[in-house]
């Protein structure tokens, strides 16, 4: 069962009911193109989010030492039984 709340459902009667009453009085000609500029504008959103995540993931991600000495070192005092144990 999807939940879907009452202002999803007021801003889809807002926004989608016009778009369909607009399409309704377009030919076959301006429609296709109506939606080929609607699947470009929802893959220039998508690229957009995608870019703003990978922002987002590659700056809160911490850096690894480039030093292959400074990352032993994270992990001195530990042992494989010990690392293994918690999974």
């Amino acid at each position: 069962v999807v939940e879907v709340d009452s202002t999803i459902w007021l801003m889809t009667l807002l926004v989608l009911t016009p778009l369909v009453y607009w399409c309704m009085n377009l030919d076959l000609l301006h429609v296709g193109g109506f939606l080929c500029l609607t699947a470009y504008s929802l893959l220039a959103v998508g690229f957009v989010v995608g870019h703003v995540l990978e922002t987002d993931t590659l700056w809160l991600t911490p850096t690894l030492p480039t030093d292959a000495r400074k990352i032993l070192i994270l992990f001195s005092g530990d042992s494989t039984y010990m690392l293994m144990k918690h999974y």
